[in-house]
């Protein structure tokens, strides 16, 4: 709901004359769609649109130290910090 209040509602076409409602488009994506998707864990429905074989390769990269000390890193709370600045 809060990418279709964003994209496809009045704001939309509204945000192409008022730069407030452009930049309430912003703050929607960013504050409300950002993290729901995020904690919807997309990634693990994608996977299953994957052949079982390329699934269980992605998965075992997945669940690799290699990946998981990257994402911790960069989940952290500066890590974060980081990439969003």
């Amino acid at each position: 709901m809060a990418l279709f209040v964003a994209l496809v509602s009045p704001l939309h076409p509204l945000g192409r004359v008022l730069f407030s409602a452009h930049m309430t488009q912003h703050e929607v994506l960013m504050l409300v769609a950002a993290p729901l998707m995020t904690f919807g864990h997309p990634l693990f429905v994608w996977m299953w649109t994957l052949g079982d074989v390329r699934r269980e390769r992605l998965a075992r990269v997945f669940r690799g130290p290699g990946f998981l000390r990257g994402w911790q890193a960069l989940t952290a709370p500066a890590g974060s910090s980081v990439s969003y600045a």
